[in-house]
């Protein structure tokens, strides 16, 4: 009996023990139908893969249409009048370059809606990095929109993402509101390439091959070469020094925003020789400002939008040595970092004429 009771006792006690030790064994994620992916992890944000041209209603809330136009890579300054900024001059650094998006965004919602309030364009780059812009800007005058659509009210838009200067942006994703549905756009081999002189296909140069009779784009100023002279006389009234001669190259400089001073601190202009010695540009007089072109008092000023500055800087080299000649001339870009360099081991740079024509355009430059 005493036996029988510890075994009825055992049983009772033993329930509850097992029942809290029990495993319970979680469930497997369910596998999509035949023929899709089974990949476990985050999942991707909801939306649909985009074509150019193509029109998409994105955002819940607040929704609004786009229509990816066209998307072009650039070496080039870019004029914006920003709600945050005011108006500036959008230039790409060194190592560098723009992927201009351009669009159309409608309202097709019978209520007001708002532009560009909540647009997000996120690129992944050459190097799988994410960059990120809300910038919906005018594409009649750069100006960041500011008001509501209308219903049924469409208009041109553009943003800008700087990029690395190498390789293609594949990947493209404009969202409207946190969690609501994407438009995703591949869009390798889909955006226009650089221009000749600016780079080859979506490779951007840092380095510009200067072209004789043209203004070339800097950051707040166009550039250009005129001409170079041999001189016995050193412009800043030293007395010359045996063995040395003066080398003076003339530039153009045109003013593309006003208000930016022009000075040895915007340019620095160096020759390298060849024996490749490289030889920084004399300041005149101990002034660190260029040569006027007529006479040999420094310049350095702010000129106006659109106003054309010829001056000169000079150069000390030795003479009686095939290796002391110049060969090249480089212009640099202290706001950006990019160079322009000349050839100029051709004698006809000896003579000096002014540049004709813009590099970007190839139209003709009006002279003053």
């Amino acid at each position: 009996m005493r036996f029988l009771i510890l075994l009825l006792a055992g049983v009772i006690l033993s329930g509850p023990a097992v029942a809290q030790t029990k495993k319970t064994t979680a469930k497997p994620p369910a596998r999509p139908t035949a023929g899709q992916p089974y990949v476990l992890g985050t999942k991707q944000l909801p939306g649909e893969f985009g074509k150019i041209g193509q029109e998409y209603t994105i955002g819940v809330n607040n929704p609004i249409n786009i229509t990816l136009r066209s998307a072009a890579y650039l070496v080039d300054r870019v004029f914006l009048d920003t709600i945050g900024e005011g108006k500036i001059t959008w230039f790409p650094a060194a190592g560098k370059k723009f992927l201009r998006l351009d669009l159309i965004i409608k309202n097709s919602d019978p209520r007001q809606r708002e532009t560009g309030a909540g647009l997000a364009f996120t690129v992944v780059d050459a190097n799988d990095e994410n960059r990120q812009s809300h910038l919906v800007l005018n594409a009649r005058n750069g100006a960041e929109m500011r008001t509501g659509l209308k219903p049924g009210q469409a208009v041109e838009v553009f943003t800008l993402l700087e990029v690395p200067s190498e390789g293609e942006v594949p990947k493209l994703i404009v969202q409207r509101e946190d969690g609501a549905a994407v438009v995703r756009y591949d869009l390798r081999g889909k955006a226009a390439p650089l221009p000749n002189w600016a780079g080859e296909g979506a490779n951007a140069r840092d380095r510009i091959d200067g072209v004789r009779d043209a203004l070339h784009p800097a950051h707040h100023f166009d550039i250009g070469l005129r001409g170079l002279e041999w001189s016995k006389e050193v412009p800043d009234g030293d007395p010359p020094v045996e063995g040395e001669r003066v080398l003076i190259a003339h530039l153009t400089f045109r003013a593309a925003t006003g208000g930016v001073g022009l000075n040895f601190a915007t340019f620095l202009t160096t020759v390298k020789t060849a024996d490749g010695e490289e030889i920084v540009r004399d300041a005149p007089g101990g002034t660190g400002g260029f040569l006027t072109e007529k006479r040999n008092d420094s310049y350095a000023a702010t000129p106006e939008k659109g106003e054309i500055i010829r001056t000169r800087v000079f150069f000390r080299l030795k003479e009686g040595n095939e290796g002391a000649a110049p060969k090249t001339l480089t212009i640099k870009d202290e706001a950006s970092q990019r160079t322009f360099r000349f050839e100029i081991s051709d004698q006809d740079w000896f003579s000096i004429r002014d540049c004709v024509r813009d590099l970007r355009t190839g139209q003709a430059i009006v002279q003053p």
